[in-house]
């Protein structure tokens, strides 16, 4: 029997990922993540992934599991999205672009990191390694489609927990397929002030309420307030709704950036995403993509 072609294989595990979108959140996705459809590669190192990354444009985000499997979790879609996340912090570029980019001999201790899914679940510090050029990120964006909110929210204890982890802010935005995107929620965890807890809330913005699935999961078994569209909000139809803005914190995002003083005198003491505008970036995204031919990834 011949071997099958990588483009096949990739082209399979893309499908399986959208296969995932339709179930409920109660899935067990670390069992379906060990179907061998939504294997991309095996015995593969991260360099080997950030290579087929490139050569492929793979069209999805990949995880590279322990013993080098290689499981695609998520199209990649994010860009849309965090392309409006990063006009929201347009008035601190400078301090954006200076810890993102540029070399340092003893690097500053925080930076604006958005991030797919290229860590282990469990070790967060392979994404921002203490021996590369850049600082562990204080704020990350992760967007899910194909994720469970169960899977797109596993991530948080590496994201705070992992040795050096300076993470303050961590958001996670989640649309649903199936619902042909009429549900649509935010999970935000920040870092307490004293440095100890992690404080949760989730706000639903779509055009409808969340799944009793998915509302049960989220209030009953992981303890997070739910607010917003069918859960005692009102309808997210237009910019500045005060239920649907979400500040950040300028301190715990730019922490070690600079003269925090100049920071906070320059930004002001918040940066405000509007999650309207996010559920646009959503649509946006599923119109460019229903246009897509079948066979582009």
């Amino acid at each position: 029997m011949p071997r099958e072609s990588f483009e096949a294989v990739l082209n399979r595990a893309l499908e399986a990922v959208e296969r995932k979108a339709e179930h409920d959140d109660d899935l067990d996705w670390q069992a379906w993540n060990n179907r061998e459809e939504c294997t991309v590669g095996k015995r593969w190192t991260t360099a080997k992934l950030l290579r087929y990354r490139e050569l492929w444009k793979l069209g999805a985000s990949c995880v590279v599991r322990p013993g080098g499997k290689v499981v695609a979790v998520e199209r990649k879609h994010q860009s849309f999205i965090t392309a409006y996340v990063q006009r929201c912090f347009r008035p601190a570029l400078n301090w954006i672009w200076m810890v993102e980019y540029l070399r340092f001999a003893y690097p500053p201790s925080g930076n604006i990191k958005f991030v797919s899914l290229q860590a282990h679940h469990d070790a967060l510090h392979l994404l921002e390694p203490e021996t590369g050029c850049f600082p562990w990120p204080r704020f990350i964006l992760d967007v899910g489609q194909c994720q469970t909110l169960p899977e797109l929210l596993s991530y948080k204890d590496a994201y705070f927990h992992s040795p050096g982890s300076k993470v303050q802010i961590f958001l996670a935005l989640k649309c649903y397929l199936k619902t042909r995107m009429r549900q649509m929620v935010a999970v935000l965890f920040e870092r307490d002030d004293a440095g100890d807890g992690i404080t949760a809330r989730a706000i639903s913005f779509g055009e409808e309420a969340l799944h009793p699935v998915t509302v049960a999961w989220l209030v009953e078994e992981q303890g997070i307030l739910l607010s917003g569209v069918g859960h005692g909000g009102v309808d997210c139809d237009r910019p500045g709704i005060p239920g649907y803005q979400i500040e950040l914190d300028t301190a715990k995002v730019l922490g070690g950036a600079g003269d925090m003083e100049a920071i906070l005198s320059h930004c002001g003491d918040h940066f405000t995403v509007d999650l309207y505008w996010i559920k646009i970036e959503f649509l946006r995204y599923q119109e460019v993509y229903s246009r897509l031919p079948p066979n582009v990834v």
